[in-house]
């Protein structure tokens, strides 16, 4: 089953926030899960069922990311040697049509394996909020679960859960890992 693309190249930012009312992306995934800060569920169902005008959720971090995307791109292709290619589309999954992404690029990296590049910015003034940390339940691409935690800013321990047996290629901190998962197994790895 291919995923079900839609480009978004020519669209404006109205029409592309309304075609983000189609489903549940990655930035929604923190609200269904109750664990966002500047949005309730309550507001989210609102706008997704077209209950509310179509806004933009703008605050300063967003504007502010909005901006500084092109150039953490460029940043990271300059200090990586890789390259992002945008793709200007949204994907929805063909099974569950209500799941889709918009990626800010994708990375071929050094092994030829496509990669998510996803340009993210932080305020200085808050790394005290993400100095020491932990994410659980997180769902990767071949239905690997991971939870990681982070220390004084660096991944600290990665945990890996898969249904079925794969190979999985793992960075963190410049350490590379190759990872034998067992059917309904764990690998639990510790990075410091």
């Amino acid at each position: 089953m291919k995923n079900i693309m839609i480009p978004t190249k020519d669209l404006t930012r109205e029409e592309w926030l309304e075609l983000r009312r189609n489903g549940i992306g990655g930035s929604d995934a923190s609200v269904v899960m109750g664990k966002n800060p500047w949005r309730s569920i309550q507001q989210l169902w609102e706008d997704k069922t077209g209950k509310t005008p179509v806004l933009e959720n703008s605050n300063e971090y967003t504007y502010w990311g909005n901006v500084m995307e092109g150039i953490i791109r460029k940043e990271f292709m300059n200090r990586t040697g890789l390259k992002v290619r945008q793709k200007h589309f949204m994907m929805f999954h063909p099974r569950f049509p209500f799941m889709f992404a918009d990626v800010d690029g994708i990375v071929t990296d050094e092994r030829g394996e496509k990669c998510i590049f996803e340009a993210k910015t932080v305020s200085q003034y808050r790394e005290d909020e993400w100095k020491d940390g932990k994410v659980r339940g997180m769902k990767a691409q071949g239905d690997i679960t991971v939870d990681f935690e982070w220390r004084e800013g660096r991944i600290h321990r990665v945990r890996l859960c898969s249904s079925h047996e794969q190979k999985v290629t793992l960075e963190c901190n410049g350490i590379l890992k190759i990872i034998f998962i067992k059917p309904d197994g764990t690998e639990d790895m510790i990075f410091d």
